[in-house]
């Protein structure tokens, strides 16, 4: 049952294990992931990404309609819906 046991099930596990490893990889979950939170304001970056990033807390009732309608017209470039 011993030897069995080394030469099928033991390479088929470490195969499983080494499978999975490359699927965490690919999914990037062994990079480094920042994250910068600044008052209500959070950034998160991976890898060598640069974040510029300005936070205004002055908006007033008006504009932020019109910014929210801005910010849902560029989030469809980049295939996010935005729900009102």
């Amino acid at each position: 049952m011993g030897s069995f046991i080394d030469r099928v099930l033991l390479v088929l596990i470490g195969n499983i294990e080494d499978y999975l490893t490359k699927v965490g990889i690919d999914m990037g979950l062994d990079e480094n992931v920042v994250w910068n939170v600044c008052g209500g304001q959070v950034n998160v970056a991976s890898g060598n990404a640069t974040i510029n990033a300005t936070q205004n807390n002055g908006i007033n009732a008006d504009d932020s309609g019109t910014i929210s309608a801005s910010l849902n017209d560029e989030s469809k470039d980049f295939g996010v819906v935005v729900k009102n």
